[in-house]
């Protein structure tokens, strides 16, 4: 093995081949971390489509611990997902109205809302069947309304039974199995029962000829505010397109805002809009305004705050580079400004080199 203290391993970059891949830039969200979760009082109810109406209980659950732990876990997941979108009901919801009633009437209400569920899955065939918890949690001292949408699940087991006297085993397939516990759900509420609010996450299915979403919009009767990380594609879109407008050097500028991002999520999984501004253009104030009049324009104000997932903190550990013929370098973002490290070279033809140094082979 040989050993460059300096290895000049010169790489052409056209000056747009720095990217980001922001359609697969996760969504942000406002997370609930360390949450104390207590479940108050919960019930459940079969909506399976094969048959022609739902089994709906008129009693609320008697938990057993394992099966408390097993709710509490799947609410926690469902929670952190990075599918969890921000909601509010509009004013003439009927299930708002609802919901007023709730702590005090949990039968019912959750009743009612499974009927209207079962009514557009046997309608919709493509939204699976499963069994609706519905359920009242204190979390953090705070009281919501949830319902969990446990869509079955197929496995196989033993079956034990006794033929002329003799134990014979066999082998059987339960089609109406819940998911493992502390799994993600595919579709779900959370109601703020003291302000008209929700967390909704939910799937697309092909509902009366259309694909759309069919909870919120025909069950919650809610619409949806964009999400943190709508917001953030959106603040990054608009970080680039500032970018192109003014620096000459477009590929150093989205190293940057790359390394900044990285940076703040070191700090917090809170960033400040206003903050990451400042700290794109820090040298330029003309970019710096232009940047916060078009996230203006777009409802995203300077003053908000966006909660991240911890995951979303790996996308900007590393920056991926391209060549014209190909070629793809991933160099990790905490490295980027270090002189001593790499080095970006402006050539005449408007290309980029890229110079990186102290390479052991």
């Amino acid at each position: 093995m040989r050993v460059f203290d300096e290895i000049k391993f010169v790489v052409e970059v056209l000056c747009n081949k720095v990217y980001y891949d922001i359609q697969r830039l996760p969504i942000f969200l406002e997370r609930w971390y360390n949450m104390v979760i207590t479940l108050e009082s919960s019930i459940i109810h079969i909506l399976n489509t094969a048959e022609d109406y739902p089994v709906l209980s008129e009693q609320p659950l008697l938990l057993e611990p394992t099966a408390k732990e097993y709710l509490i876990k799947t609410l926690e997941k469902t929670l952190s997902s990075d599918d969890v979108k921000n909601c509010f009901f509009r004013s003439e919801s009927s299930t708002w109205e609802q919901c007023k009633n709730v702590s005090w009437d949990l039968v019912s209400v959750s009743q009612s809302i499974a009927k209207e569920v079962f009514v557009i899955m046997r309608r919709n065939k493509e939204i699976p069947a499963a069994d609706l918890i519905f359920g009242i949690a204190d979390i953090d001292s705070h009281s919501y309304f949830f319902m969990l949408k446990l869509d079955y699940r197929s496995a196989f087991t033993h079956f034990v039974k006794t033929i002329d006297s003799q134990i014979s085993i066999n082998i059987i397939q339960h089609h109406t199995l819940f998911p493992p516990q502390a799994s993600k759900i595919a579709e779900g509420f959370l109601i703020d029962m003291d302000v008209p609010s929700v967390k909704v996450i939910e799937r697309k299915y092909m509902v009366d000829g259309i694909k759309d979403f069919y909870l919120s919009t025909q069950i919650l009767g809610c619409t949806e505010s964009k999400t943190p990380r709508q917001k953030t594609t959106k603040l990054l879109q608009v970080a680039e397109k500032i970018a192109t407008m003014y620096y000459s050097d477009k590929d150093e500028m989205d190293m940057h805002i790359s390394a900044t991002m990285h940076e703040e999520l070191q700090k917090d999984r809170v960033l400040s809009v206003e903050n990451l501004g400042q700290k794109f253009f820090s040298k330029n104030i003309a970019a710096q305004e232009e940047f916060f009049e078009r996230l203006s324009a777009i409802d995203i104000s300077r003053d908000e705050e966006l909660s991240l997932s911890e995951r979303f903190q790996r996308k900007f550990q590393k920056q991926a580079i391209r060549t014209s013929s190909g070629v793809e370098i991933k160099i990790p973002t905490q490295v980027y400004s270090n002189a001593d490290e790499i080095e970006f070279i402006n050539n005449p033809d408007g290309t980029v080199s890229l110079l990186i140094k102290n390479i052991k082979l």
